[in-house]
């Protein structure tokens, strides 16, 4: 689950596998970086897990 992923609970070869998996199925596998558009559609429904979740990223 999500929450697993975000806690850690997972080791990472496994986290790894799941995002290639998630890229793949969305036909993200060759792309180096996500627009706004592609994550939106890549978590399309997922929506009510993710409605109250806040990222955090670091600027370049």
């Amino acid at each position: 689950s999500f929450i697993e992923i975000s806690n850690n609970c997972l080791p990472k070869e496994q986290i790894q596998n799941v995002i290639e998996s998630m890229f793949k199925d969305a036909g993200f596998e060759d792309k180096e970086e996500l627009m706004w558009e592609d994550f939106h559609y890549l978590f399309r429904d997922h929506y009510q897990e993710l409605e109250l979740a806040q990222l955090n990223m670091k600027g370049q």
